[in-house]
């Protein structure tokens, strides 16, 4: 898979879900409140439609109808370790 460009809101979800589940508290997924709180949004729906996207851009996997089912993929992990770690 080839990496896509992702806007700095998606760039903030996935860095928070990647330290969420860095976290050694993270024994169950983030709501969706809590991913608007943890990347700087402003609103459910506007975290709801960018969760979407990471979806079919394959970062993350999540089921529309249940709660606490936000998971990064491999793709969304090495994402995410990425930008905790760049390298020089």
């Amino acid at each position: 898979m080839t990496a896509r460009l992702l806007n700095p809101r998606q760039q903030a979800i996935l860095e928070f879900l990647a330290t969420w589940e860095a976290s050694p508290a993270a024994y169950h997924p983030p709501t969706v409140r809590e991913v608007m709180h943890g990347a700087g949004l402003q609103s459910t729906s506007h975290v709801a439609y960018h969760l979407t996207k990471l979806v079919a851009a394959g970062y993350i996997t999540m089921e529309q109808t249940l709660t606490r089912t936000v998971r990064l993929t491999r793709w969304g992990k090495e994402y995410g370790d990425a930008s905790h770690h760049p390298t020089d």
